[in-house]
């Protein structure tokens, strides 16, 4: 059997803002948890909307082909920022359809219902929210002027508390509105930043914001979609975390690793601009592109990258990590599971926001303060979202001590998840175990206008 090997550097189906539902827009996760519930059409009822779909489609396009391109991207960035929630966009595709997808997506990928001949590389970078923050967020206190200092006071971010509270609430329709899960949520992101307890308050509040768009939007999906995959093609999954900084983006430092910094190494931008780059740097940037060009060369022929990048699967979730590292030749890191303790949460909130107020009150009562391990997992059993597998994520470790802050890499990666209900009885302070909020590195995969996109691994069957 010949197996395809498939890219996909960017995207994810599970992602709330790249796809949207053909009828109505509904947040993804909802969607995907609710499930498709009955609306009393016949078939010729949906044969007949297919057919006025596609006629209503071809007048818009006929209409759009007379209009200037510039004309179209400026009003579709005025919908984006006006009449949508944040971290939408006017054209994406749609999860359903009768040409291409040849059905709904969403339930093709849970009755397993793609291609399995095929071999998978996937990305995530370090900072995936950033590069989102002045575009979605800049009226919250993350502005940034590009015509001075990228090091300029102004350009740092260093937003109040009320301006974090305000940047958690723009995002809050997608958990129905919750109080709790605001209140969690808040609690949890203010405490993402290393060395969190010494860090300056603005600062944290800042990272929060970024850790929170970032995961929600593109990390957790991502995570999702491998778990899937990995489980259900013949070929192997690799997954990568990518955490050079060019020395060509006259961005912030504090901004990180941002959205699609792998792209130019992949095509080769050291050799192609050199001019771009800080020419003390240039040998080493030469010398990455180069590594990262053969990686992804290797990939596309054999389908492996290099011997010693490990396959990924949804218990160890392992990532090679693409650093300077890799360029010198003498050593290269690999991560386990370093970004799936909030994921977890944030599904866990999802399922919450889920239910009725009364059901939530009743949840939370009849569970009572946590404090043991068996109480913990006892509720994250209890609230996982539909369709997660406890058995499957990560083995649950009873703490040796109060705190994991001196533990090794490999204690707190394999350290219990977070849930939902730890944030929530630490912050009001019932319960008497102490929980890591040190999460050990930031996983944000980049979203990467690639020829190899998820449309190209997942194409699915007819």
């Amino acid at each position: 059997m010949r197996l395809a090997h498939r890219l996909n550097c960017s995207m994810s189906t599970m992602g709330d803002w790249k796809r949207r539902r053909r009828h109505r827009h509904r947040p993804l996760r909802q969607q995907r948890h609710h499930g498709r519930r009955g609306s009393g059409r016949s078939a010729d009822d949906n044969s007949d909307d297919e057919e006025g779909t596609v006629a209503v489609a071809n007048q818009v396009i006929a209409c759009m082909s007379r209009v200037p391109a510039q004309i179209i991207q400026r009003e579709s960035d005025h919908i984006s920022a006006t009449l949508l929630l944040p971290m939408n966009f006017a054209f994406v595709p749609i999860d359903e359809d009768a040409n291409f997808f040849k059905g709904n997506l969403f339930d093709k990928l849970q009755r397993k219902d793609f291609k399995k001949d095929v071999s998978i590389m996937l990305g995530t970078v370090q900072d995936e929210g950033t590069y989102w923050l002045p575009y979605y967020l800049h009226k919250y206190g993350f502005g940034f002027n590009h015509t001075i200092s990228p090091e300029d006071q102004y350009n740092q971010a260093l937003v109040t508390e009320a301006e974090y509270t305000k940047a958690f609430d723009a995002f809050l329709p997608y958990f129905g509105n919750s109080q709790l899960v605001r209140h969690a949520l808040m609690h949890a992101y203010a405490r993402i930043t290393p060395d969190h307890n010494h860090a300056k308050a603005v600062e944290r509040w800042r990272d929060g914001v970024a850790r929170f768009l970032g995961d929600y939007f593109f990390t957790c999906a991502l995570i999702e979609f491998a778990d899937i995959v990995s489980e259900n093609i013949f070929g192997s999954v690799f997954m990568y975390y990518f955490v050079k900084r060019s020395s060509a983006k006259p961005v912030p430092r504090w901004m990180g690793i941002m959205h699609g910094y792998e792209i130019e190494y992949v095509f080769g931008m050291p050799f192609r601009h050199p001019q771009a780059y800080d020419q003390k740097e240039l040998d080493m940037e030469r010398a990455f592109s180069a590594k990262i060009m053969d990686f992804w060369g290797r990939f596309a022929r054999t389908g492996e990258p290099i011997e010693f990048w490990p396959k990924y699967n949804r218990i160890t979730r392992k990532s090679l990590v693409l650093s300077d590292e890799i360029a010198r030749g003498n050593s290269h890191r690999i991560y386990v599971d370093v970004h799936g303790k909030l994921c977890r949460l944030l599904e866990e909130a999802q399922a919450l926001a889920r239910l009725a107020p009364d059901q939530r009150q009743a949840r939370l009562s009849a569970r009572g303060p946590i404090s043991t391990e068996a109480d913990l997992v006892a509720v994250a059993g209890h609230r996982m979202a539909p369709g997660i597998d406890m058995a499957s994520l990560n083995t649950w470790h009873r703490a040796s001590s109060p705190s994991l802050n001196s533990a090794s890499a490999d204690q707190r990666n394999l350290h219990r998840p977070i849930t939902f209900f730890d944030i929530w009885h630490s912050a009001n302070s019932h319960n008497g175990i102490t929980i890591d909020h040190n999460i050990a590195q930031q996983i944000l995969f980049v979203h990467f206008h690639f020829t190899f996109s998820l449309i190209n691994i997942l194409k699915f069957k007819n």
